[in-house]
């Protein structure tokens, strides 16, 4: 759990912020004698930096890796339709 040590507005209106990145996806090969056992997992690690920022009052959209990829705004008109 957070704690809000204090409060950031700008200009007196909610910060809004693009968070992207911080997800990642392991393939693991396990050997074992002559069997090998493949794992493939998900992982994302912005849950504590996203509390953090919401809870000092921003406004937090996060987009991960595989998301960015494709989605990540290039240009500012399409940063100002997002947010």
């Amino acid at each position: 759990m957070c704690k809000t040590l204090y409060s950031i507005k700008q200009g007196g209106v909610k910060m809004k912020i693009l968070f992207a990145g911080e997800s990642w996806v392991i393939n693991s090969t396990h050997i074992k004698g002559f069997d090998q056992f493949t794992e493939t997992k998900y992982g994302e690690g912005g849950k504590w930096l996203i509390e953090a920022l919401e809870g000092a009052g921003m406004e937090v959209d996060y987009m991960p890796c595989h998301i960015a990829a494709n989605e990540f705004p290039t240009t500012l008109e399409e940063m100002q339709n997002m947010m």
